[in-house]
C-alpha cells in the first residue's frame, strides 16, 4: 500500500510545477501590459498570435503524431526512431518557417505587422514549437518532474527576460526578441540532452532526417492538423478578426481584456491533465457510462458555479484595472462578454470526452459547424446593422463561439451516447 501511494504521489509531483509555469506565462502578460503603452500592447499581441497560429500548423500535424507516438516508440526500445520523429517535426516546421520569411521579404504581412514584426512572431512561433517537440522526449519517458522543471524553468526564464527588456523601454519588439532568445538557448541545451541519451550525434541526424524525409506519416499528421486549426479557429475566431480590423491601439485594449479568455485555457488545460487519465481508465476497465457521468458532473457544476461567479468577477475587475492599469479603463465593456465566453470554455469537458471515446471525427465535425454558425451570424449581424467590427461585437462573438462550441459537443456526446446504447 505504502508504495502504490508513493508512486502515485511521485506520478503526480510535478503538478505543481506545471501549475507554476502556466502561472508565470499568464502572469507575465499583465506585467507586460503595466509596461508598455496600449498600442505597443496590442503589436505585442499581434506578434503573439502570429506565433500562436504558426505553433499550431506549422508542422502539419506531425507534432501530434509525435506526442501520440514517441511514448510508444521510447517504450519498445526504438529510442532513435523517437527521435527521429521529434527532428522530422522540427525539420518540417522549420521548412514552414522559411516560407513564412519569403513571404514577409515579398513585402506581404498580416494584420498591420510590419515585415520585420511578422518575421518576429514568426520566428518566435517556432521557437515555441521547436521546445515543446523537444520536451516530448522527456514525457514520453515518463520522466514528467523532468518535464514539468524544464517547462517551468523556461517559462521563468522567458519572463524575467521579456519584463526587463520591457521595463528598459523596449517595447513589443524587444519583448518577442527577449523570448526568442530565451526559448532558443533552452532548444538548444535540451536538445543536446536528447541526442545524448541515446548516443548519437549531429551526424546521425542530418543522415536519418535526409534518408527517412519520405516515411512521415503524412495521412494520419494532416488529419490531426486539420482538427488541431479547427479548435484553433474556434477558440481564436474573434481575436483573430480583431487583429485585423481594429487599430493597434483598440486591438491593444481587446488583447488585454482577452486575457481572461487565456486564463481560462491555462485552467481547462490543467484540469484535462487530471481529468483524462481519468476518463480514459474508467472507459479501459468498461466503465463509459461512469465516464459520461462524471463529465456531466464536472462541465455541469463548472458552468453554473462560473456563470454565479461572473458579475462579482467583472465589478473586481473594473475596480482593479482602474486603479491599477487606468490606460486599460475603456475595455471596461468587454469584462462580461469576455468572462461568460470564458465560463463556457472552461467547462466545456465534452470534447475532451470525445476525444477519449475515439470520436475525432465527430469533434471535428462538431467544431466546424460551430465555428461555421457563429461566423455567419456574425456576418449577418454586421450586414443588417450596417456597421463595421467592434470591441465589443467582437467580444459577444467570443460569446457565441464558446456556447455554440460547448453546445455542439455536448450534442454530439449525447448522440454517440444512444447510439451505442442503442446497439
Amino acid at each position: 500500500m505504502r508504495a502504490t501511494i508513493a508512486r502515485g504521489a511521485s506520478m503526480f509531483s510535478y503538478t505543481p510545477l506545471l501549475a507554476l509555469a502556466a502561472a508565470v506565462s499568464f502572469g507575465k502578460l499583465i506585467i507586460y501590459a503595466k509596461l508598455v503603452t496600449v498600442a505597443q500592447f496590442g503589436a505585442l499581441g499581434q506578434m503573439l498570435l502570429v506565433s500562436a497560429a504558426f505553433g499550431m500548423g506549422a508542422s502539419l500535424g506531425l507534432q501530434s503524431v509525435a506526442s501520440r507516438d514517441v511514448p510508444a516508440l521510447f517504450a519498445r526500445g526504438l529510442e532513435r526512431r523517437g527521435v527521429r520523429l521529434l527532428a522530422q517535426t522540427i525539420a518540417v516546421a522549420s521548412w514552414i518557417a522559411l516560407l513564412m520569411l519569403l513571404w514577409a521579404a515579398a513585402g506581404l504581412s498580416l494584420f498591420d505587422l510590419s515585415a520585420e514584426e511578422l518575421v518576429l512572431g514568426v520566428v518566435h512561433g517556432w521557437t515555441q514549437l521547436a521546445f515543446l517537440t523537444l520536451a516530448f522526449e522527456s514525457r514520453s519517458r515518463l520522466e514528467m518532474m523532468r518535464y514539468a522543471r524544464d517547462m517551468a524553468a523556461r517559462s521563468a526564464a522567458i519572463a524575467a527576460a521579456g519584463v526587463v527588456v520591457a521595463g528598459l523601454g523596449f517595447g513589443a519588439r524587444g519583448v518577442v526578441l527577449a523570448e526568442i532568445a530565451g526559448t532558443l538557448a533552452f532548444c538548444i541545451v535540451i536538445g543536446r540532452s536528447v541526442l545524448a541519451r541515446v548516443r548519437v550525434g549531429s551526424r546521425w541526424l542530418v543522415r536519418a532526417l535526409a534518408v527517412h524525409r519520405s516515411r512521415l506519416p503524412w495521412r494520419a499528421a494532416l488529419l490531426m492538423c486539420a482538427g488541431t486549426l479547427v479548435m484553433f479557429a474556434s477558440f481564436n475566431v474573434d481575436r483573430w478578426i480583431a487583429a485585423e480590423a481594429l487599430s493597434r491601439d483598440i486591438f491593444g485594449l481587446y488583447a488585454f481584456g482577452w486575457l481572461v479568455l487565456l486564463a481560462a485555457q491555462s485552467v481547462q488545460g490543467l484540469l484535462n491533465s487530471g481529468l483524462l487519465p481519468l476518463l480514459s481508465r474508467r472507459r479501459a476497465i468498461s466503465l463509459e457510462a461512469s465516464a459520461y457521468r462524471l463529465t456531466a458532473l464536472v462541465s455541469t457544476a463548472l458552468l453554473v458555479g462560473g456563470l454565479l461567479a461572473v458579475v462579482p468577477t467583472a465589478w473586481m475587475l473594473v475596480w482593479t484595472v482602474e486603479h491599477w492599469m487606468p490606460q486599460y479603463a475603456e475595455a471596461r465593456p468587454l469584462w462580461l462578454p469576455l468572462l461568460l465566453a470564458a465560463v463556457f470554455r472552461v467547462s466545456d469537458f465534452w470534447s475532451s470526452l470525445l476525444l477519449v471515446v475515439e470520436r475525432e471525427g465527430r469533434l471535428l465535425a462538431a467544431q466546424s459547424a460551430a465555428v461555421a454558425a457563429a461566423c455567419l451570424g456574425y456576418l449577418v449581424w454586421l450586414v443588417v446593422g450596417g456597421g463595421g467590427a467592434t470591441p465589443l461585437s467582437l467580444a459577444w462573438l467570443a460569446v457565441a463561439a464558446a456556447i455554440l462550441s460547448h453546445a455542439s459537443s455536448a450534442l454530439m456526446v449525447v448522440c454517440v451516447r444512444r447510439a451505442g446504447s442503442s446497439t
